[in-house]
């Protein structure tokens, strides 16, 4: 088995969603809606990329997830059906997000190189290229 990504659902805690690296008939996206006693596959999605799985739950959507990787894709049906968050014509790989708990449709996304995408629903982007970041991949502690 590969990478696994977790995320635990800030409405209901009750939910997890993970994203797994395997065989190709276990490989994709999961819910538990126990706390992670059983699991549902619920698509065969996995991070483009292959080397890192980073989830992000939106805090105000229930089965709203990101999914941060080479072109970083959200679900909102609990993880059946997947789209690309908006690029505009910004660089791919990402690595690293943040959603605003008040405002879920306004987020940043740290790329590769370290900077950092202000974005509004994924079509309104702002590139802050001045701030102090580097790479860096999230890593299991």
């Amino acid at each position: 088995m590969g990478g696994i990504g977790l995320a635990i659902s800030p409405i209901n805690p009750d939910i997890i969603y993970a994203i797994i690296e395997s065989t190709p008939d276990a490989s994709g996206f999961y819910r538990s809606a126990d706390r992670g006693a059983s699991w549902q596959k619920m698509s065969n999605h996995v991070a483009q990329g292959q080397y890192y799985n980073v989830l992000f739950p939106d805090p105000k959507t229930l089965d709203k997830v990101y999914s941060v990787e080479t072109v970083s894709q959200y679900t909102e049906d609990g993880g059946k059906t997947w789209k690309p968050v908006g690029n505009n014509k910004r660089h791919v790989d990402d690595h690293a997000m943040w959603i605003d708990p008040d405002d879920s449709k306004h987020f940043f996304i740290r790329w590769r190189r370290g900077d950092v995408r202000n974005i509004r629903r994924g079509l309104k982007i702002y590139f802050k290229s001045n701030l102090p970041v580097t790479q860096f991949l999230p890593c299991a502690g």
